[in-house]
């Protein structure tokens, strides 16, 4: 059976067990359509799985989330938060596009999470859901009807019958590990939240200085995705921060993380640049650049949308941060010195979305100037403060 912490600082809600031994997508209010008692359905080579309408694309449009969050005490998603409620992050679920719907046949299959106590927050419309129990994940590369390639993470855990159940998490779920839990039955267990090692560490650059330019011929800062500058790119900070506002997003690449206009070489090219260094795991980059602050929250559509921000609050001020933008499986990243904002916007079509804008400094580009980050971007703290 699930158990779930609802601490003094109000983070998670409360999920009756009812519901929680069924394996319950907490955005439809119906069974995950993933769910599962064969873990190799979803983990093994070769394996083929569908994925319905589960509402992984568009969390801010999920009626079922809506119908949690009247029904249960939710809260607004803050990792900070979750931090010091459920432990170290451990493992965010990468950002992709155009999950429901869809067939899979697995490709690469890994586990990044060994079998341990931990918690699993789930994403629902700028909310959070999380429950604690014994939870594995696995990473599963995937090929999808069109030729296409998605990069999925397959949680699994126990149920109070003993049979293991395995889903597709959403992407932007998050899991935490745990220095101490409480068995089913009351009694105290040693916990294990550690993560298994990245396959492969493409470019450490710590000792790098900050660097005004990505590359010749690039404008900076720019949209990686499709190599040119952010379309929401704008030296006034109060353009993509203040309540009233209105802005509009080209197309950016938002809603396709492995959109990239040049080849794999390109990105390890890229990675190899001053300024800049890459990891294949967001685990990697924990372990060896810093704490996670943020991860800019999935949302539906962005590219070519007009957008009216109607709340907004500044999450971290001016400092030396490290950002990095996911682009296929790479993380690739940089150190600027940046502030970072929360806006909630309302566009032409009446729905909402969650969004991050991050200002950079004047002396790190040349002049000052703020745009949108990507869905599923991260931003750490790094070990150490440079100066």
């Amino acid at each position: 059976m699930f158990s779930v912490r609802v601490l003094s600082i109000p983070f998670g809600f409360l999920i009756s067990p009812v519901v929680a031994q069924c394996v319950w997508c907490p955005r439809t209010g119906k069974l995950f359509t993933t769910r599962t008692n064969n873990v190799s359905k979803l983990t093994a080579v070769g394996s083929r799985f569908d994925i319905g309408e589960d509402k992984c694309d568009d969390p801010d449009m999920v009626d079922g989330g809506k119908y949690v969050c009247e029904k249960t005490d939710c809260t607004d998603y803050s990792i900070q938060n979750a931090q010091m409620m459920y432990g170290t992050v451990i493992d965010v679920v990468p950002f992709t596009a155009g999950l429901d719907g869809t067939s899979h046949e697995v490709l690469v299959s890994r586990e990044v999470v060994p079998r341990s106590f931990n918690t699993i927050c789930h994403y629902v419309h700028s909310k959070v859901a999380c429950h604690t129990n014994e939870n594995s994940v696995h990473e599963v590369t995937t090929r999808v009807e069109d030729g296409s390639r998605r990069v999925l993470h397959v949680v699994c855990h126990p149920l109070h019958t003993g049979e293991i159940y395995c889903h597709v998490l959403f992407p932007g779920d998050m899991v935490f590990s745990h220095s101490e839990g409480t068995k089913d039955d009351g009694s105290s267990v040693e916990l294990d939240g550690t993560l298994n090692p990245p396959p492969q560490q493409w470019h450490d650059a710590r000792s790098m200085p900050f660097g005004k330019s990505m590359r010749v011929g690039h404008p900076w800062p720019w949209s990686m995705r499709v190599g040119k500058a952010y379309s929401t790119l704008t030296p006034d900070f109060l353009k993509l921060t203040t309540v009233g506002n209105t802005f509009e997003i080209g197309v950016d690449g938002n809603d396709d993380p492995s959109m990239f206009t040049g080849s794999d070489s390109a990105i390890r090219q890229l990675c190899e640049t001053a300024h800049w260094f890459c990891e294949t795991s967001l685990s990697a980059v924990i372990a060896s650049q810093g704490s996670l602050l943020d991860v800019a929250p999935p949302t539906g559509k962005l590219d070519g949308t007009n957008h009216t921000i109607v709340s907004s609050s500044l999450l971290v001020e001016m400092s030396h941060l490290i950002i990095c933008h996911t682009i296929r499986r790479v993380y690739v990243c940089h150190k600027p010195q940046v502030s970072l904002h929360k806006i909630q916007t309302v566009m032409h079509d009446g729905t909402n979305r969650t969004l991050r804008t991050v200002c950079h400094a004047t002396d790190e580009i040349g002049s000052a100037a703020c745009h949108i980050l990507y869905p599923g971007d991260t931003v750490l703290q790094p070990h150490a403060v440079l100066v």
